[in-house]
């Protein structure tokens, strides 16, 4: 068996989309498995809380189960480290197994390991690390792995990131009580349609070389409001999450492979919407769309093109 490594995060930070280098020109093509997005449930736990993992595997036949293999990854990265998790995880080292990925409580030292509050030192020789840096939402993550490792065959692996809900640090007695009464931990957005040429359908015949119209609709509320703590100026700042759409396909070609829209634009009418042209070949070709939310909250929808003889 063959692994194959994809990195995944959550936001435009945080959600690296896998890269195919063997397609530099169209890196939306899949020609092998690949853990395309995690999702955990709720999309923002505190520490202890229960959450449930899953992923969306993605081959070349289409969406799969597994076999999945889960893990935490329970060190923060170094200071030296540019990658999204430690190379001590990446190789195996530095794992929590999660035996259930259905109900899992989040690692209880989280927020000192992965957020705001500096984690405490294992001894006199040991230097002191500073607090991670929130993401641009003012959010903290903490990794998890996925492996497919299928009996024969090409496996893949994969690194999610669930945000952990941390109490402000730093901050004054009234910006800390207006944070707790007012934030509001993220929701996973939703796909409420999928349409494949103006059809609420999940699989459409398609002429060899014609076009096809795609267009996905998020949830009307899945925009959602949060409260952003600025520790430069000491204050919280109203903000609105930002959606974004990613498409993927086996074969074909894509006008538009990710596309994101502000909360102004989807009230406005917008939706997120791309064209495919098909192949000059029969086949059944698969197709991903992936919608995520600035916070790490992740939805998605699979879909068919039949190219008939």
């Amino acid at each position: 068996m063959k692994l194959r490594l994809h990195s995944l995060g959550i936001v435009a930070l945080l959600t690296l989309p896998a890269c195919f280098p063997e397609f530099e020109d169209r890196p939306y093509l899949l020609a092998e498995p690949t853990i395309l997005a995690v999702r955990s449930t709720p999309a923002e736990v505190a520490p202890t809380q229960l959450v449930s993992l899953e992923a969306l595997l993605a081959t070349p036949a289409g969406t799969v189960d597994g076999p999945l293999t889960w893990a935490f990854c329970v060190e923060p990265r170094r200071v030296e480290e540019r990658t999204g998790v430690t190379a001590s995880c990446l190789t195996g080292s530095d794992l929590q197994a999660i035996d259930d990925p259905s109900s899992v409580p989040m690692l209880s030292d989280a927020c000192f390991k992965f957020g705001p509050v500096a984690p405490p030192t294992q001894g006199d020789d040991e230097q002191p690390r500073r607090p991670s840096d929130p993401d641009p939402t003012g959010g903290f993550y903490v990794p998890v792995r996925a492996d497919y490792q299928p009996a024969s065959g090409n496996g893949a692996r994969s690194f999610g990131f669930v945000r952990v809900h941390c109490d402000l640090a730093g901050a004054t007695r009234d910006v800390f009580d207006a944070f707790q009464k007012g934030y509001t931990n993220n929701v996973n957005p939703q796909v409420s349609e999928l349409l494949l040429d103006s059809q609420a359908v999940t699989q459409i015949a398609v002429s060899a070389g014609s076009t096809v119209d795609l267009a996905l609709a998020p949830g009307a509320t899945d925009s959602e409001p949060y409260l952003l703590y600025s520790a430069f100026e000491s204050r919280l700042f109203d903000r609105v999450e930002t959606l974004t759409v990613s498409w993927y396909v086996t074969d074909g070609t894509l006008s538009r492979a990710s596309q994101s829209l502000s909360a102004d634009e989807l009230a406005a009418g917008a939706r997120f919407a791309t064209s495919w042209e098909a192949p000059s070949g029969a086949g059944t070709v698969h197709g991903w769309a992936i919608l995520r939310d600035d916070r790490g909250g992740v939805d998605w929808r699979s879909f068919e093109l039949v190219v008939p003889q």
